[in-house]
């Protein structure tokens, strides 16, 4: 709301009215929220229409998280609830992260690669607020598979931290490479996103994840995770992921490296002002 509040007063209303379009498929995660609740039994549906109306039915999930936990006892099916009531959460706020929150990023870090607002200013804050909101969605639904896992314990602050930084830093050198590419290529970071959207399809169909069982299912299924996997890693499979992650991340920093030389002049012109942003960005991808 601040970055259409600061385009309006700057008059770019083009960059506006995109930032309020992106905001439109957050509400089918606010939707299926409700239709939770109101499956679960709670018939308070003026209440929850106001809250998911002004699209707070994430925030008040947590802060229903927060109270069971508060008043939790020591029995067991009270902490079963528990657990999938942080479930529910978790799935929430990373469908929502990938359909309202990836976009935003995106846009912001295009206007901010592409136009003279400059790192200081609300879009560039709107931008890293969006990487650190989409990372902290997917530490969460980590968090929240180890919890319904049988045998398994709760991940120490430590590695909710480590998480935090690798999604983070991963996830922001992702965007920020293909943002720099469309700067200069514009509509042809297309065609790289749709051959690493294929290539991590055909990659996911060789791993046979037996998430869905029709045939139509499975292949919506591999197709839109493709999708996702044009920007950061997600395990659909059971067992160690260790190499698969592994293999993608090198497959990774090689189409990154390899965007960011074709987008800048490093090669023809190298000088401070030509590697400054490549250099964050690389660092950025090995710190994650």
């Amino acid at each position: 709301i601040y970055c259409i509040g600061f385009y309006l007063w700057n008059e770019e209303t083009q960059w506006a009215g995109l930032t309020l379009g992106l905001f439109l498929p957050g509400t089918a995660v606010q939707l299926l929220s409700m239709k939770w609740y109101y499956d679960d039994g709670d018939d308070r549906r003026c209440y929850l229409s106001v809250i998911h109306i002004l699209h707070l039915g994430i925030f008040r999930r947590l802060w229903d998280c927060m109270r069971s936990m508060l008043r939790m006892q020591d029995s067991v099916a009270e902490l079963g609830a528990a657990v999938m009531q942080q479930a529910d959460v978790a799935a929430l706020w990373l469908l929502e992260a990938l359909v309202l929150t990836l976009p935003q990023s995106l846009l912001q870090a295009y206007v901010v690669v592409s136009t003279d607002v400059g790192i200081m200013s609300p879009v560039a804050y709107c931008c890293g607020l969006c990487v650190l909101s989409i990372s902290w969605a997917l530490v969460l639904y980590s968090r929240a598979c180890c919890l319904i896992r049988p045998g398994h314990l709760a991940m120490p602050p430590a590695a909710l931290l480590c998480q935090l930084v690798w999604r983070a830093g991963m996830l922001g050198a992702r965007v920020t490479c293909l943002m720099f590419f469309a700067r200069v290529f514009n509509w042809w970071v297309c065609g790289v996103a749709g051959f690493h959207w294929l290539t991590a399809s055909f990659w996911l169909v060789s791993q046979q994840p037996d998430i869905c069982t029709g045939p139509w299912c499975w292949r919506a299924f591999n197709g839109i995770m493709g999708l996702v996997h044009v920007f950061l890693f997600l395990n659909v499979k059971d067992g160690p992921s260790r190499f698969r992650m592994a293999s993608f991340y090198a497959f990774m920093l090689v189409e990154n490296a390899t965007l960011l030389l074709a987008a800048s002049d490093f090669l023809s012109e190298a000088s401070w002002d030509s590697m400054t942003l490549p250099t964050t960005v690389l660092c950025s991808f090995l710190i994650g």
